[in-house]
């Protein structure tokens, strides 16, 4: 039986992250689970205000993710319509050779957007891995619709977090792999 650890703390260095991401993630094949990736997206520039897109150092963090998740059979990457996901997203699936889905969201109707992204996963990834590039806002309410009862909080300058949501036969466990930042200072 596959056993896996609840938590683990503590910076974590872009290999050592990689080495526990792919560990994870092929550990969970045993059990044929459903897992998923959960990141907001990387740094944004600052404009346009409303919908900027990376920064360079966000392009940077984007590349290391794909780094990070490189060895895990990533199935596709869910992201929603704004720049900074978007790009986030196609960074990783692009290195990783995977589709992008697109799942939008609407100011006040997140938690309708992580019920979108939960069914989006189950029906169609179903003991696969996925990724979700989501904000600070999405992301906890993502990982709660896939059946986490204490779902991270993620602050709005925190980029380099990396949360996976287990779910083998209609039990969810959620590891956090990455407290602190993968990719660049």
């Amino acid at each position: 039986m596959c056993r896996i650890a609840a938590s683990q703390r503590g910076r974590v260095s872009k290999h050592l992250a990689s080495a526990a991401a792919s560990a994870l993630l092929l550990l969970s094949a045993c059990t044929q689970a459903t897992v998923t990736v959960l990141v907001r997206h990387a740094e944004p520039g600052s404009s346009p205000p409303a919908d900027p897109p990376l920064s360079p150092a966000g392009v940077q963090r984007a590349q290391a993710l794909a780094d990070v998740l490189r060895q895990t059979g990533l199935s596709a990457v869910i992201h929603t319509q704004f720049v900074r996901t978007t790009q986030t997203a196609t960074i990783v699936a692009t290195e990783l050779n995977v589709p992008t889905i697109r799942i939008d969201v609407t100011p006040g109707q997140e938690q309708q957007h992580a019920e979108a992204v939960r069914a989006r996963i189950l029906d169609d990834f179903s003991g696969r891995n996925v990724l979700v590039v989501g904000h600070s806002n999405t992301i906890d309410r993502v990982a709660t619709a896939l059946g986490v009862a204490s779902a991270p909080a993620i602050g709005a300058q925190e980029f380099g977090n990396l949360f996976v949501v287990i779910r083998r036969k209609g039990t969810t466990s959620t590891a956090r792999l990455v407290h602190g930042r993968y990719g660049p200072p």
